[in-house]
This record gives C-alpha cells, sequence and structure tokens, in this order.
C-alpha cells in the first residue's frame, strides 16, 4: 500500500485558497443551494455542506466563523474522511490517486447511507 495523501492534499491546498464566501456559489449555503440555509462560505476548498456533514448534520452549528476556522489539520482530516478512504485512494497506482482525489473532491461525494 502506497499513500500520496499529504504530497495531493498540500497541492490541493495550494489550489483551493482560503475563506471566500460568494452569494451566487451553492457552496457556501448550508443547504448546498444558493438561497438555501445560511450563507457562511468555504474554507480550503471545504463547502459549507461538507462542514454540515463534518459537524453532525446540523446546518445552524455551521457559520462563518466556523468555517473561517478551517485549518489544515482540520482540512486534511475531512480529506482523508470524506474523499481519499471512501475513493480508496492508497489502493490505486500513483498518479490515478491524484486524478482520483480530485475529481472527488471538486465534484463532491454523496452522503453515505444512513
Amino acid at each position: 500500500m502506497q499513500t500520496n495523501f499529504l504530497t495531493i492534499t498540500s497541492f490541493t491546498l495550494g489550489e483551493e485558497g482560503l475563506y471566500q464566501c460568494r452569494r451566487d456559489d451553492a457552496g457556501n449555503w448550508t443547504l448546498g443551494a444558493i438561497g438555501h440555509g445560511n450563507l457562511v462560505g468555504t474554507m480550503r476548498g471545504i463547502s459549507a455542506p461538507t462542514m454540515v456533514r463534518w459537524t453532525g448534520g446540523n446546518p445552524a452549528q455551521v457559520t462563518a466563523k466556523v468555517m473561517q476556522s478551517i485549518d489544515v489539520p482540520t482540512f486534511r482530516a475531512i480529506a482523508r474522511a470524506f474523499y481519499w478512504r471512501a475513493l480508496n485512494c492508497d489502493l490505486l497506482p500513483a498518479g490515478i490517486d491524484a486524478m482520483t482525489f480530485d475529481f472527488g473532491f471538486n465534484a463532491g461525494m454523496p452522503s453515505p447511507a444512513g
């Protein structure tokens, strides 16, 4: 088993940037659609709906302050749990792991059935 997780997530961090809160971006709204839920922004590529899921599913708990507080360790924990592991990236050849992770991270992953 190989892992390129740190290298790939370092690249992702460099591409995603920090906090932004555009009203016309569905990923900035806690319910994942423009005008639905609260406008709280995204941080390091982590969308508001992803943070809602990470914090237990209550949209009221995710605020702009919560989004702005997403640090690198939190980003990596979310990336590992929701994208890297979910897509079995450690089992993929180098390069394919990066493309698969990037696609899952940018396209979004469905929530597991619960």
